[in-house]
């Protein structure tokens, strides 16, 4: 319940405001504590963590492909992105 109050609080809109503030650090404070308390989570995160590099080497592979595609065509076309003359 208290968790519930203190999501609808950070989305109050307030300005300058050092309430709201402490109410986030709270909402950050809790999930770590959650972390902690549950190493299954914790293996998880750390799974998807390591699983990062992987991801940067499919999307440097899709974008070398993506510009080898883009050259095909324009050679194939010689025009850009034109299918045909009318």
């Amino acid at each position: 319940m208290v968790g519930l109050k203190i999501v609808f609080i950070t989305l109050i809109p307030l300005d300058n405001s050092s309430m709201v503030a402490i109410t986030r650090l709270l909402r950050i404070f809790r999930v770590l504590r959650l972390l902690t308390s549950r190493p299954q989570l914790k293996n998880i995160i750390d799974m998807l963590i390591g699983a990062i590099p992987a991801i940067i080497d499919i999307v440097i592979l899709l974008k070398i492909g993506q510009m080898l595609c883009m050259k095909v065509w324009k050679f194939i076309l010689g025009h850009g992105f034109i299918l045909y003359h009318l």
